[in-house]
């Protein structure tokens, strides 16, 4: 049966929910003078050594596979705003040993101009999707939603479904000056179940000011409060986080983007009530031309899991994107992630390692080719699995206009 405190918290979640939702059907609703619509229809198939990295005493050998997804966006759009809708449905198949896997989700974001100071902004999303599996387009249907991976729990093929929303709004009294305030939740829920997964709830909100330098930088600080809700007893959190930011954009198409703070938390264990404070920050260096787009950048934040409770995560990672020709794309990425065990008493420190290589060439105007090959390895105290070594190549096809 659900505690008081546990319904509570559920119902403060939902309200937002259903805020998020009520803002972005506002937004796409209003004056509304333009809709474009697209549909990307995409099928491949390849070979995936441990394609959901299992531990090799519960996992067999690799598997060829075929897959196929489907995913449909509408934009909408006046003279004060835009609002996107979008979805889409993955389906992997695998020849043996394997059963099927899909993943799936829908969201509505929504952005708009009240006045010349004030812009308002939401976010409702759904999103569901097996923690650690492989992942060509990027399972989460939203890109403003911040992708956890969960460390923890790679391995137990665990599926997770992710309810996202956020309301926020800007100000900026004058040509220097920005104020911002967002407010979200999120519910997280392992319907597989199991020993170490552990459903929760998590809300909170964020005040920050900037302040113009010059044309090309600013200065500011953030303050953010979360408050995370689990089903279970001996693991609810609040994490106070004060930041300091800059922004800075350079000649050439180079931009930095960076925080630096501390993250305070205070955890309801069962041996008594715990405080930590770590550092936490953020940094982002991308350079954006006509034909090169690359970043670097990492963070360090605390963070709920499913696995173990709130911990300290830390992800660095690498992108570059070159157009070879007109109608030619090479791209990569390379990513490593850090869940700390921070003094929790389920796991030790987990680790993810992750490298893929893409190639796009497009066969006509909606037609083009897609290929690509990953590596992706899970270690750390309890979690040795075989490393994943994959590849494939398909067809992609977009009904509609792009834009």
């Amino acid at each position: 049966m659900m505690s008081d405190k546990s319904m509570l918290s559920s119902s403060a979640a939902f309200r937002l929910l259903a805020a998020g939702c009520a803002v972005a059907a506002a937004a796409g609703t209003a004056h509304a003078q333009d809709i474009s619509a697209s549909v990307d229809l995409s099928a491949a198939g390849g070979y995936a050594s441990n394609p959901f990295l299992e531990d090799p005493a519960t996992a067999s050998t690799g598997s060829g596979f075929v897959e196929g997804s489907i995913r449909p966006n509408v934009a909408v759009t006046d003279a004060r705003g835009r609002t996107d809708f979008a979805a889409y449905y993955r389906r992997t198949e695998y020849f043996r040993r394997y059963s099927a896997a899909n993943s799936y989700g829908i969201s509505a974001r929504g952005q708009r101009q009240l006045n010349e100071r004030i812009e308002v902004r939401a976010l409702l999303a759904y999103d569901s999707s097996i923690v650690g599996a492989a992942d060509p387009d990027g399972d989460l249907i939203d890109p403003g939603i911040p992708e956890s991976p969960d460390v923890g729990l790679i391995g137990s093929r665990q599926r997770r479904n992710s309810f996202n929303s956020s309301v926020g709004a800007t100000w900026r009294p004058n040509a220097r000056d920005s104020w911002n305030v967002d407010f979200d939740a999120t519910k997280t829920d392992y319907p597989n179940g199991g020993l170490a997964t552990d459903d929760y709830v998590s809300y909170g909100g964020r005040i920050g000011y900037s302040r113009a330098l010059s044309e090309t930088s600013s200065i500011g600080g953030t303050f953010g409060y979360t408050e995370v809700d689990y089903d279970g007893i001996g693991r609810d959190s609040s994490i106070l986080t004060p930041q300091v930011t800059y922004t800075k954009r350079f000649a050439g198409g180079w931009s930095l983007d960076a925080a630096l703070g501390v993250s305070l938390t205070r955890r309801e264990l069962l041996t008594g009530k715990d405080n930590s404070t770590a550092l936490t920050g953020q940094l982002k260096l991308c350079k954006d031309n006509e034909r090169t787009t690359m970043c670097f950048g990492g963070s360090r934040a605390s963070e709920a899991s499913g696995f173990g409770g709130v911990r300290v995560d830390t992800s660095v990672y690498g992108s570059y994107s070159y157009r070879l020709t007109e109608r030619s794309t090479l791209a990569g990425r390379v990513s490593y992630s850090k869940n700390d065990a921070g003094g929790l008493p389920i796991s030790g420190d987990r680790d993810y390692f992750s490298t893929t290589v893409d190639y796009s060439h497009q066969l006509g105007e909606k037609l083009r080719l897609t290929a690509g090959a990953a590596y992706r390895d899970a270690y750390g105290r309890g979690l040795s699995p075989d490393a994943d070594i994959s590849g494939r190549i398909g067809l992609a096809y977009t009904l509609g206009d792009r834009r």
